[in-house]
């Protein structure tokens, strides 16, 4: 049985945002799965940001929400022109290892390091959040995130950023990995 208010009939993708911030996730999961709905998982909501739902689930730490619409065929590798970054880097920023582990097994190895405006992948991401990014970071290693890219603002590399925020277990999974780029510049700041 389908459960939804009349107004989710006439404009599914407000209704689907709507039950997002709602937090209506039974509503939200029977508007993905319906057929023939013209609701586009990855629709960019201008009023919103430009931000898409898994954008607005992964700002909000709903994991739950997050799961039901990569369910409902939200692309795990979108990347928003307007806002230039990937749902990785949303999760990373947020610190939340729950959605980037989620994010990371949906994705292909070929889509885990998008670039944001500042010319970072979520690695740089993470190594830069410090501590807080600590379990984000580790995930991403063990996905197998390259260790060679630098940012295109400061020409920073993962190890760099890591060290620039004192996270010294960051710093040695990094060398752990065979993080070398600039290491002179690193060891400096020890």
């Amino acid at each position: 049985v389908l459960c939804r208010a009349p107004s989710c009939v006439e404009d599914p993708q407000a209704g689907a945002l709507e039950a997002l911030e709602a937090q209506d996730l039974r509503l939200l999961s029977d508007l993905l799965a319906e057929e023939g709905l013209n609701l586009a998982p990855d629709h960019a909501y201008p009023d919103r940001g430009f931000r898409t739902l898994l954008h607005i689930a992964l700002e909000r730490g709903d994991v739950e929400a997050l799961r039901i619409i990569l369910g409902g065929k939200a692309s795990p590798h979108y990347y928003n022109p307007s806002l230039k970054l990937a749902p990785l880097h949303v999760a990373v920023a947020q610190c939340n290892s729950k959605a980037v582990a989620i994010l990371l097994s949906a994705l292909e190895p070929g889509n885990r390091e998008p670039k944001d405006r500042a010319g970072r992948t979520p690695l740089l991401l993470a190594a830069q959040k410090g501590e807080e990014g600590l379990a984000c970071l580790n995930l991403l290693l063990d996905a197998g995130s390259s260790l060679d890219p630098v940012d295109s603002r400061g020409g920073q590399s993962a190890l760099q950023l890591a060290a620039n925020a004192k996270c010294w277990p960051a710093v040695s999974a990094l060398v752990a990995r065979g993080a070398t780029a600039s290491q002179s510049s690193v060891l400096r700041k020890l």
